[in-house]
């Protein structure tokens, strides 16, 4: 009865060294997996980062379009008064040279 206590304890010896082996792996691995999670995280900051940097970007070209967009519409209608402008001048010179040749 002895020899099978003693063969049970060195059973359980035998099945502790293997578990502490096993913890000692899992372990490790979880280590290696959780600093591979913050460097994955670090990266996911940086995109966001970089997705709010150019979505402000796209926000500040779409207003520049705009406000090119609206100088082109203003300065198409200072052309439209300016040739009215224009045409109104041309008619007063006529009526001043008709006038001068009566």
């Amino acid at each position: 009865m002895t020899e099978k206590i003693e063969q049970l304890i060195l059973e359980l010896k035998t099945r502790s060294l293997d578990l502490k082996k096993e913890l000692a792996a899992v372990r490790k691995i979880n280590d290696e997996l959780r600093a591979e999670n913050e460097r994955v995280v670090g990266e996911v900051e940086d995109v966001k980062q970089q997705l709010i940097e150019s979505q402000n970007k796209v926000a500040e070209l779409t207003s520049s379009i705009e406000m090119i967009k609206d100088k082109s519409t203003v300065s198409h209608e200072v052309k439209t008064i300016t040739q009215e402008e224009i045409d109104a001048l041309v008619d007063e010179i006529e009526y001043c040279i008709a006038q001068l040749k009566q």
